[in-house]
């Protein structure tokens, strides 16, 4: 059976926000892109990379819906820090702030076209898949996960739906989480940069 990673949620918000900025300033600015998304930069590299290949590798990648429903909250919570910073509001009164921000018309319809965008790309039906969806997942292993490795709620049924689905990677930027995935061997933690090694 042919490798398969589990691309998690923060890689793929990496890539969105990072397109964005690609669909707004153009390509021409890809240096620049790179220093400013910094760690980031990674995730948004490996997916194009997937992109461009149309999912054409040695390893087949797959997410599932939850993953980009926490990407869509990932997403909104920068919106909303931008909102806030543009402001000139203190970074020390954000805890209070946050929760009472709103996002513009413009900036909801911003969202809802980079999820359509996503969804489009890597998940067309008329042409292969280049992200695959594993929705499965197994409560019991939800709660060992919770209870003998101390994830969180979220990344415990990421890394279920993960198992479901016969991965043997997690691809993560979460580096406390992938280090609570070695010490616990269940699935192997792995960032976007390490990935993409395997790939070249």
């Amino acid at each position: 059976m042919a490798t398969r990673a589990f691309v998690d949620s923060n890689v793929l918000a990496n890539w969105m926000l990072i397109d964005a900025a690609v669909q707004e300033i153009g390509d021409s600015a890809t240096e620049l892109l790179k220093a400013k998304a910094g760690r980031k930069y990674p995730s948004y590299v490996l997916l194009e990379k997937l992109r461009k290949t149309s999912g054409q590798s040695p390893i087949g990648f797959g997410t599932s819906r939850f993953a980009v429903a926490e990407t869509i909250r990932v997403i909104l919570d920068e919106y909303i820090k931008r909102r806030i910073d543009d402001k000139g509001i203190p970074y020390q009164y954000w805890e209070f702030v946050i929760k009472q921000e709103k996002l513009s018309d413009q900036d909801k319809e911003d969202l809802f076209k980079q999820v359509l965008r996503f969804f489009t790309i890597f998940r067309k039906p008329s042409t292969k898949m280049i992200l695959r969806f594993h929705e499965g997942h197994d409560l019991n292993d939800v709660h060992d996960l919770i209870v003998s490795t101390r994830l969180s709620a979220t990344d415990a049924f990421l890394v279920s739906q993960a198992i479901h689905g016969g991965c043997t990677y997690f691809v993560t930027e979460d580096e406390p989480l992938r280090r609570l995935l070695k010490k616990g061997r269940i699935v192997g933690g792995v960032s976007a940069q390490t990935v993409l090694s395997t790939l070249d």
